[in-house]
């Protein structure tokens, strides 16, 4: 991560947000495929990473609207 700030000259936010990518790629090699080695990392691998990402990012994304509306529909109107 130093190199991304020191080389690439990226903010300590995005440097923590890769961090936080590798770290969850890293837990889902473990979890899915029982990798312990970089070596053992195949682009399939890597592919299902990517896959579950996505789908992630679709739900957390209807998550969030689902939250948003909620909010706005239950709220008493004013006055």
């Amino acid at each position: 991560m130093l190199y991304l700030q020191a080389e690439k000259g990226c903010s300590p936010l995005t440097a923590k947000a890769y961090r936080s990518d590798l770290c969850q790629f890293f837990v889902h090699l473990q979890e899915n495929f029982q990798v312990q080695k970089p070596s053992e990392i195949t682009v399939e691998m890597i592919r299902s990473w990517i896959v579950c990402m996505h789908q992630r990012t679709a739900y957390c994304a209807f998550r969030d609207y689902a939250i948003m509306a909620t909010f706005y529909l239950r709220r008493p109107a004013p006055g």
